[in-house]
């Protein structure tokens, strides 16, 4: 499988679009022009312009049978001939090829013979010789009659292929108005647009198997092929559809994810990202709520994990104004006497059983004492005026119902002493 080479091959392009006897075919000029652009084009035939000829309208049979044969005996590689127009049939079933001076009473002598470009065909040294027929009972030409033993004889040439735009007996195509022959243009956008998955080159027997599917699916005259030889494995373009193996789409498996839970996907997604905001830390501390008058500071510790009937008892038993906190480690604020400012740092509380959380908050502090809503919050409350009494608190130890009543006491008289 492989195209023509291009410094050895040539291309005969004919055509009649004008005649004095017989309708015009003005589709004919147009499939000259295409197909030489086709074949001359780099990228898919690749012929050289002066490789290609094209006769249009040729008045006489001299000038067309002097053109096949100047062309046909330069030809060492492959030798491309191609004719639309009419085709006529003579007294024994021969074809015609018309010209524009064609006159049906006078076939012999006003229209070109298959026969005799059968003949500058065979005597061409080239290795594949390649006939496209798009006219009237082109199928003569490819031999399809069985029992018709003259008009088989038309085509046997060893090495060569016929591709024929109709059967013996039908005719082709020229729809009014449209810019090629029906046969011609699905010639034509089959090499311009390709075979979509097919070979990187475009044989005949694949250019003819998918114009035979073509033209049946749109009710089109059936194309006719015959070959000799290997001849239906030469190339007449590239494929333009064709993707080359390198450059295919790659598919890479897909390697699954491994499931995670909502923390640690919330921790990805802040590292990934280099402007992701920063989560609220969970122990930032509020403002401070404003006091109309002097303060008492507490500064509180971490209060250390307990178990969930300890945590549910501190507020029950705080002082008798004192408000539940909400978390564990709060500060805690105390409102003292009018003027007084008390600083007291809070030691953090042991880890103790329900009844003893419930007693502590009352020892360490005073009656008017407000819980504040976040963690390590310093608090303000009145105090007695002009005078300023830091007391450091100690850790208050586990005890038991009883004991934590006593020291709660203790601890209110040694403050009262002090201020």
């Amino acid at each position: 499988m492989r195209l023509p080479v291009p410094s050895s091959s040539y291309a005969v392009l004919i055509g009649t679009s004008t005649y004095r006897n017989l309708a015009g075919l003005p589709a004919v000029r147009h499939n000259l022009d295409d197909l030489a652009a086709v074949l001359t084009d780099p990228g898919l035939g690749g012929l050289s312009a002066d490789h290609c000829v094209v006769v249009p309208d040729p008045a006489g049979i001299r000038t067309v049978y002097r053109e096949l044969q100047r062309h046909a005996a330069r030809a060492t590689d492959t030798l491309i001939v191609y004719f639309a127009g009419h085709g006529l049939t003579g007294p024994r079933n021969d074809l015609f090829l018309s010209l524009t001076d064609t006159d049906t009473c006078e076939l012999p002598v006003s229209a070109l013979a298959y026969d005799l470009v059968r003949d500058v065909i065979r005597d061409s040294p080239a290795r594949n010789r390649v006939v496209i027929l798009d006219c009237c009972f082109s199928g003569r030409a490819a031999g399809d009659m069985a029992g018709e033993g003259a008009i088989q004889g038309q085509m046997g040439i060893e090495g060569t292929y016929v591709l024929a735009a109709t059967s013996a007996n039908a005719v082709a195509l020229a729809p009014p108005g449209a810019r090629h022959t029906a046969f011609t243009g699905e010639l034509l956008e089959l090499l311009r647009t390709g075979v979509p998955e097919g070979p990187e080159l475009l044989t005949f027997g694949t250019i003819y198997r998918h114009l035979l599917h073509t033209m049946t699916s749109r009710g089109l005259p059936l194309p006719r092929q015959r070959g000799t030889g290997t001849a239906d494995h030469l190339a007449l373009t590239r494929n333009p559809a064709h993707v080359p193996a390198e450059l295919a789409p790659v598919l890479l498996p897909v390697v699954p994810v491994p499931a995670v839970r909502d923390g640690e996907v919330a921790t990805a997604s802040a590292e990934v990202t280099g402007n992701a905001e920063t989560p609220t830390a969970p122990l930032e501390p509020p403002a401070a709520p404003d006091t109309t008058s002097t303060e008492v500071q507490v500064a509180a510790t971490p209060v250390p994990a307990t178990q969930d009937s300890e945590i549910a008892a501190p507020p029950a038993e705080a002082t008798g104004d004192t408000e539940t906190p909400t978390a564990l480690g709060e500060t805690l604020a105390a409102v003292g006497a009018t003027g007084t400012k008390v600083q007291v740092p809070v030691a953090p509380v042991p880890a103790t059983q329900d009844d003893e959380i419930a007693t502590a908050p009352t020892q360490a502090t005073t009656g008017n004492t407000q819980t504040p809503t976040a963690p390590h919050e310093p608090l303000t409350a009145p105090g007695t005026t002009g005078t300023d009494v830091v007391v450091p608190a100690t850790p208050i130890p586990a005890t038991q119902d009883s004991e934590i009543a006593t020291a709660s006491a203790q601890a209110t008289g040694s403050a009262e002493r002090s201020a």
